[in-house]
């Protein structure tokens, strides 16, 4: 039975081709799977970033900032996590 999931088809680079691969090579699994895990790993950030221009687009300062803060505090979560060697 064929997928009901929403497709997309991108064009991208000769390069970003090889690199995803390559990836998808070392991690022995298909490079489609490997976009949609990362795309679908990020969905939190694109959410805020959204929310973010939204607010800013409308001229709202403070959902803007408040959108931000959330965007930075997960990247610092994050980044903190792998700093202290820790798996997300």
């Amino acid at each position: 039975m064929p997928s009901t999931k929403k497709r997309m088809l991108l064009t991208i680079s000769h390069e970003l081709h090889a690199v995803l691969m390559a990836w998808g090579k070392v991690q022995s699994v298909p490079a489609s799977t490997l976009v949609t895990s990362f795309l679908e790993q990020n969905k939190p950030i694109f959410q805020a970033l959204t929310a973010a221009i939204q607010a800013q687009n409308q001229g709202k300062e403070k959902e803007a900032l408040k959108a931000m803060s959330v965007l930075t505090g997960k990247a610092l979560a994050e980044l903190g996590g792998v700093m202290q060697g820790k798996k997300h």
